[in-house]
């Protein structure tokens, strides 16, 4: 009787031992791999985002820059106006130092109608301060557009360096995003589950 085979009892836990350690090594390298392909979204989505920041920092900028080409389109026109405004302020100041010119010569001639050619040159006179004063006030706002377009020309610069810095920006971003789709690409796939 010695010679008998073990009895059945004792065969079957040995293999259910080996059965469970198997499923166990199955479950921890599942767990594993896992880990692994959340950690890759979570860096593909990382990226994403920083390229959309990119971009949206890139469209501002470029938005402020046409803004500020657009002010100083503007202005450059306002003053255009100025100076055509100035000119012909300038123009009606000649005429009436001319007019003035006549008038004193008719007072000099005429002494007779002094009473008349007084008021005449007081007239003209008030006419050449009005027309002074108007010059003076052309210039005035013409020296103000000046300034405010030379304020828009100094911000052009600064505008257009942090434009380029967005480009650089995203250019950075988005070789980044080309070697995360690249390791993406080259990365095993994990088998998809039944």
């Amino acid at each position: 009787m010695s010679d008998s085979p073990l009895p059945a009892k004792q065969k079957t836990p040995i293999g259910i031992l080996v059965a469970a350690a198997f499923c166990v090594f199955l479950v921890i390298a599942s767990i594993m791999l896992w880990n692994k392909v959340g950690e890759r979204d979570t860096r593909l989505t990382e990226n994403e985002t920083q390229l959309n920041a990119a971009k949206a920092d890139s469209a501002k900028v470029q938005t402020q820059l046409e803004a500020a080409n657009a002010k100083t389109t503007q202005l450059q026109k306002e003053l255009d106006e100025t100076k055509a405004s100035a000119a012909q302020s300038q123009k009606q100041l000649d005429e009436a130092k001319a007019s003035l010119t006549q008038i004193q010569a008719q007072a000099n001639e005429a002494k007779t109608s002094s009473a008349d050619l007084q008021k005449q040159l007081d007239e003209a006179k008030s006419t050449v301060s009005q027309m002074t004063n108007q010059a003076e006030q052309s210039k005035s706002a013409s020296a103000a557009l000046q300034a405010q377009i030379d304020e828009a020309k100094a911000a052009v610069p600064q505008l257009q360096k942090q434009l380029e810095q967005a480009k650089a920006q995203t250019a950075e971003l988005q070789a980044k995003l080309a070697k995360a789709t690249s390791d993406l690409a080259l990365a095993p796939k994990p088998k998809p589950t039944k």
